[in-house]
């Protein structure tokens, strides 16, 4: 028996003989995932939107630090305050934009797409190429932060993977 569903527009096979397709369910845990990553990546894109705002007074908040920070804290600070005043502005609204692209992504995995994963790990990748290769000095990604970055990606395939099997019962 085939029939046309008004209300959804759509074409729906109730044959007997119609082959049941699991329907993706969102494991409890892929919504954590996609939570923490949103709190995350927005937390991370209004910091570097907004960072090309706050270089002027990178240098001078460091004067107010002083008086709270030993002498090699406060050097590497400086160091670190002068640096990020000398990035290019475009090179930090890039940089927002990959995060732009990973809540997009996470967005996108909470509805089980599988466009969001790809979103994500493209966002992931530029991440670690702008901080490495772009940006670079204190910006740069270390082992740990690449380890931990591959570490969440093998996390979000495999509650993809789950959530494809249609088995919200997983962990």
């Amino acid at each position: 028996m085939e029939g046309y569903n008004e209300n959804e527009f759509e074409y729906i096979d109730c044959s007997e003989n119609a082959e049941r397709q699991p329907q993706p369910k969102r494991t409890v845990f892929l919504l954590v995932l996609c939570i923490l990553t949103m709190i995350n990546s927005g937390f991370s894109f209004i910091s570097y939107l907004l960072m090309p705002l706050m270089k002027p007074m990178m240098e001078a908040s460091v004067d107010v630090y002083a008086q709270f920070m030993d002498e090699k804290s406060l050097e590497m600070m400086e160091q670190q305050a002068h640096f990020l005043a000398n990035v290019a502005d475009w090179k930090f609204i890039l940089l927002a934009a990959a995060y732009a692209l990973a809540i997009a992504g996470a967005i996108l995995m909470l509805k089980v797409r599988n466009l969001g994963l790809h979103f994500y790990i493209i966002s992931q990748l530029c991440i670690i190429g702008f901080t490495s290769f772009l940006i670079g000095g204190p910006m740069r990604m270390t082992v740990f932060g690449i380890l931990f970055t591959l570490l969440w990606i093998g996390l979000y395939v495999w509650q993809m993977r789950l959530s494809a099997q249609g088995d919200p019962t997983e962990l």
